[in-house]
């Protein structure tokens, strides 16, 4: 996914110098991204984000407008409209700076006019590796999570909230944090699924998988493992001498 930059600035020089800033630093920094709207009348970037919502945008926009809008007030009307894009102010008044609290507009940066050129590339870098970091975070989040359908519902399990799958005829028991939920499929259909997200299953027994960071003690006595919510497992006789070795229990 790449950032999409739009820029509003009633002053023409200031305008042109950061359309040249992002065209220079996408260019040498190697941030994925283009300019999709650069212009000097706010009501055009009120309409990009009415439509363009969904997109990763960041606004670079100056405060004062010889406009009826403000920079202020655009910024409120996109925050509405976008809580996760990023703002970047442009203004030769410092002292505005504070307003930007005051409104509650999760700024990213203000930069003071006249930018210097390492000031702004700062600032779009930081921005670059911020939007990274929580992309990253929402890829984890996502391939942790499998999709169950139990009779008419469908459930979005997390990972690590199973402790255990027992087969039963024709279903899954699934053992979870919070309850139990039953499915309608296989357990080598199920550890193939598991094991695409995880790397913490292990099919200790013909009829159960096990979630391996639960695990607290094998009871060879009776051939079962121990998990920390006193949950009991059974395990074959192959699979306990590689879960000693592999676990040391």
């Amino acid at each position: 996914m790449e950032l999409k930059f739009i820029i509003c600035d009633d002053e023409k020089n200031s305008l042109c110098s950061t359309i040249n800033r992002i065209e220079r630093i996408i260019k040498e920094d190697n941030v994925k991204g283009e300019i999709v709207l650069c212009v000097n009348n706010p009501n055009a970037v009120l309409e990009y984000s009415k439509t363009n919502y969904r997109d990763a945008n960041v606004y670079i926009l100056d405060i004062n407008f010889n406009n009826d809008i403000n920079g202020l007030n655009l910024a409120r009307t996109i925050r509405n409209n976008e809580p996760n894009s990023y703002i970047i102010f442009l203004t030769a008044h410092a002292q505005l700076s504070m307003l930007t609290f005051q409104y509650r507009l999760k700024v990213f940066d203000f930069l003071i006019k006249p930018v210097i050129y390492g000031d702004f590339k700062e600032c779009i870098n930081a921005l670059w590796q911020d939007f990274n970091k929580i992309e990253e975070l929402k890829s984890k989040g996502e391939s942790d999570y499998i999709n169950i359908k139990s009779g008419y519902r469908e459930y979005k399990l997390a990972s690590d909230e199973i402790f255990f799958i027992e087969s039963f005829g024709p279903k899954l028991i699934i053992h979870m944090r919070e309850g139990n939920i039953e499915t309608y499929s296989t357990l080598k259909e199920f550890i193939t699924t598991l094991n695409k997200k995880s790397n913490s299953f292990y099919k200790c027994h013909k009829s159960y998988i096990v979630n391996l960071n639960y695990i607290t003690q094998l009871d060879s006595q009776n051939n079962e493992l121990i998990l920390s919510n006193g949950d009991r497992c059974l395990i074959g006789r192959v699979q306990k001498s590689y879960l000693r070795e592999k676990m040391n229990i």
